[in-house]
C-alpha cells in the first residue's frame, strides 16, 4: 500500500514509501530497490489506523535520498537504497537539500553540513537562493513564532518577534522571503503578511471571509508576490516603486543591496558588482581607490572623484563613487563599459542587461602575421604554441620551464589521476591549486574561477592571481586541464606593470594547449 511522502530523483527514478518500507520506481515500472530500515508504522486513533514516521523524502543530482522522520532524524540511502548515515536534526525544523550541502533549518538556527563526508561547516556559508530557506541573505532567518513568525540569527537566538493581529488566526505558515530580505507569510485564515527586514509591516492582505487553510505563496526576485487563495484565486501584489533588476546575458544578478540611482547613474555595490563580471578588485583605503583587473584591462576609480582610468587613460564619470552605510558604490554603466559589456536600460520593466559585446567587425588592413614557435615536453606530454622569442629552460631541471627573458615566463605540471582522490573533480583540484598558490604567495589576491575554451579537446578551467614574489608584484595566469588520465597546470606569469599587454598572449599560449597522445607522463607537481 502506498503511504503519503514520494520524490523523484534525478535518473527519473520513483521514491515513494509504502507500508513495506521505502522502494524506488524505474521509468519502466521495475523496482529498482526497497528499503525497510527506516519506516517504521504506529496505530493511532479509535480505528487503529496506522501512522508512518516518514515525514518528508528528497532526492539530489548525485542520486542520494534523504529521509526526514518525526523524530527528527535524517536519513541518507544512496542510489542502490542502502544507509549511508544518520544524523539527528537538532535545530527541529525543515531539511533543505542544496547540490553541495545540506542545510538543517528550525526555530533553534541552521546548520549545515557537507553532505558528502556528513561534516558540519559554518552556517555563515553563501545559502542558494533557490532552495527555500526564508533568509534575510545577512545571515538572519524568518521561523514560526508562538503568535506569528520571529527573525533569528543562525544560533536560533530572536532578534524580533511579530504577533499576527487576528486572535485565533496566530499560525504563521508558508514563510517565503524576497531577495531584498523582505519576508512574507500567511495565517492559517488565509491572510498574508509582509514585514521589513527589521519587523515593519509593508502590508497585510486581510481576508474577512476566513478559511482554515493558509494561502500559498511564490515571490519574484522583483519583489512581487503572487498568492493562491481558496478564498479570492490567484492574485498578485508588486511593489509601487519596482526595483531595478541586472541581468547580464539574460542570467540575473543578485546582490545584497538594491541597485540604487544616484545623480541619475545607476549604482551598485563595488566588490559584489566587480566579481560578478570576473573582474579582480582591490580597495586601498588611504587613497579610498578602487582598482580592478579583468582579461589586461585595468580600471581605476577613486571615491567622490568623477575621474577614472582605464589602462592609465583618464575618463570623466557621470557619476562618482561614493561611501554610503560603509559600502562603497560604483556607476554600473561605467564599469560594465569598461569591461566590454553592452549596457541596455529598459524603462518599462526597470531592467538593466549587460550583453557581451559582439565581436569588432574585421579591419580592412589586418595585422602582418606573427612568427610562432612550438614548445613542448616529451616528457610532461604536452606542446603549445607561442610568439617566436619564447624558449625553454637552460638546465635539464627547467625542460617545462619556458620564457622570454624579459620577466614573461610559463611552465607547466601534470599530476596523475590515479595519484589523487579517484572522486577529484576538475572544479575541486581546480579550486585546490588556487587555495595552494593563495597560501604560496603573499598578500595574494585571487579571481573567480571560469571555464576556458582551448582549440584541442581538453576541459579547462582558469583563474589569475595577483600578489607579491621574490620581492615583486606579479601577476599569475592559471589554467588547469584535464586529460583521460591526468590533469595539466599552466602557470603563467610576469611582473604586474607588464601584465595588461602580455595578457592576451599569455591567453593565447594557454588556449594553444594540448596533451601528446602517447606521450610517457610522469607526476611533476
Amino acid at each position: 500500500m502506498f503511504l503519503s511522502q514520494y520524490a523523484g530523483d534525478a535518473n527519473g527514478n520513483f521514491i515513494v514509501e509504502t507500508d513495506q518500507g521505502l522502494i524506488s520506481i524505474g521509468k519502466n515500472g521495475v523496482i529498482n530497490w526497497s528499503n525497510k530500515d527506516i519506516l517504521k508504522l504506529s496505530p493511532f486513533g479509535t480505528d487503529n489506523l496506522l501512522r508512518s514516521n516518514v515525514s518528508r523524502i528528497q532526492a539530489d543530482k548525485q542520486g542520494n535520498v534523504f529521509v526526514t522522520t518525526t523524530d527528527d532524524g535524517l536519513w541518507c540511502l544512496d542510489s542502490r537504497g542502502k544507509v549511508r548515515w544518520k544524523l539527528s536534526n537538532e535545530t527541529g525544523g525543515s531539511v533543505y537539500v542544496a547540490d553541495e550541502h545540506l542545510f538543517l533549518f528550525g526555530q533553534k538556527g541552521l546548520q549545515a553540513y557537507d553532505k558528502n563526508g556528513l561534516k558540519q561547516v559554518a552556517s555563515s556559508i553563501v545559502i542558494p537562493q533557490n532552495i527555500g530557506i526564508p533568509t534575510d541573505f545577512k545571515g538572519s532567518y524568518y521561523v514560526k513564532g508562538p503568535d506569528g513568525i520571529m527573525k533569528i540569527d543562525g544560533n536560533g537566538n530572536e532578534i524580533w518577534s511579530y504577533a499576527i493581529r487576528e486572535p485565533g488566526y496566530r499560525d504563521g505558515g508558508n514563510i517565503t522571503t524576497d531577495s531584498f530580505g523582505n519576508v512574507y507569510f500567511s495565517n492559517n485564515g488565509g491572510s498574508v503578511y509582509s514585514l521589513d527586514e527589521n519587523g515593519n509591516e509593508r502590508f497585510v492582505l486581510y481576508i474577512q471571509h476566513r478559511s482554515s487553510n493558509s494561502s500559498d505563496l511564490l515571490t519574484d526576485s522583483a519583489g512581487t508576490v503572487y498568492v493562491l487563495s481558496k478564498a479570492f484565486g490567484l492574485a498578485a501584489i508588486s511593489p509601487k516603486d519596482k526595483p531595478i533588476r541586472i541581468w547580464k546575458d539574460n542570467n540575473e544578478l543578485f546582490f545584497t543591496k538594491k541597485p540604487t540611482v544616484y545623480n541619475g547613474s545607476t549604482m551598485l555595490p563595488m566588490r559584489e558588482l566587480f566579481e560578478s563580471l570576473g573582474a579582480i578588485v582591490k580597495w586601498d583605503s588611504e587613497t579610498r581607490t578602487i582598482t580592478a583587473l579583468k582579461d589586461g584591462m585595468s580600471i581605476s576609480l577613486t571615491v567622490d572623484s568623477y575621474t577614472a582610468s582605464i589602462n592609465g587613460k583618464p575618463v570623466q564619470l557621470e557619476a562618482p563613487p561614493v561611501i554610503v552605510d560603509e559600502s562603497t558604490w560604483v556607476p554600473l554603466r561605467f564599469v560594465g563599459e569598461a569591461l566590454g559589456a553592452t549596457v541596455v536600460w529598459d524603462e518599462k520593466y526597470r531592467e538593466i542587461q549587460l550583453l557581451a559585446q559582439a565581436p569588432n567587425e574585421p579591419s580592412s588592413n589586418p595585422p602582418k602575421p606573427i612568427k610562432q614557435v612550438l614548445l613542448a615536453d616529451v616528457e610532461t606530454g604536452f606542446y603549445t604554441v607561442a610568439p617566436e622569442g619564447w624558449k625553454v629552460g637552460s638546465s635539464a631541471s627547467d625542460k617545462n620551464l619556458f620564457s622570454t627573458g624579459k620577466d614573461q615566463h610559463f611552465q607547466v605540471d601534470v599530476v596523475m589521476k590515479s595519484d589523487l582522490n579517484d572522486k577529484l573533480t576538475l572544479s575541486g583540484y581546480t579550486e585546490m591549486i588556487a587555495d595552494r598558490v593563495e597560501g604560496n604567495i603573499e598578500q595574494a589576491i585571487v579571481s573567480p574561477i571560469y571555464d576556458f575554451k582551448t582549440k584541442g579537446l581538453l576541459k579547462a578551467k582558469q583563474f589569475g592571481v595577483r600578489g607579491e614574489a621574490g620581492g615583486y608584484n606579479v601577476q599569475f595566469l592559471i589554467t588547469v586541464y584535464e586529460s583521460l588520465d591526468s590533469y595539466y597546470m599552466l602557470y603563467a606569469w610576469t611582473v604586474l606593470s607588464k601584465y595588461p599587454e602580455i595578457h592576451q598572449e599569455f591567453s593565447d599560449i594557454a588556449e594553444q594547449f594540448r596533451v601528446m597522445d602517447t606521450a610517457p607522463r610522469v607526476s611533476k607537481s
